[in-house]
């Protein structure tokens, strides 16, 4: 199933309150993306990133635990 299908199964699923299908969609977007860099999840997501270099350095900056590996 490619991503837009993914994406338009969990929201059917939640319009028609299926808990077990939105958390089962939702699992196998985190499995795609754990570990990814931001950088990995804009590509995969197709987000372009509007952050100026300064904003992006502040932002790691101020939340240095985020960039941690697990």
């Amino acid at each position: 199933m490619n991503q837009p299908e993914l994406f338009r199964v969990i929201s059917a699923a939640d319009f028609f309150d299926i808990p077990l299908l939105v958390d089962e969609g939702c699992s196998v977007i985190a499995r795609e993306i754990m570990g990814k860099s931001a950088e990995e999840m804009r590509k995969i997501f197709g987000i372009e990133n509007d952050f100026t270099p300064e904003e992006e350095q502040k932002i790691k900056n101020s939340d240095e635990w985020c960039t941690q590996a697990i």
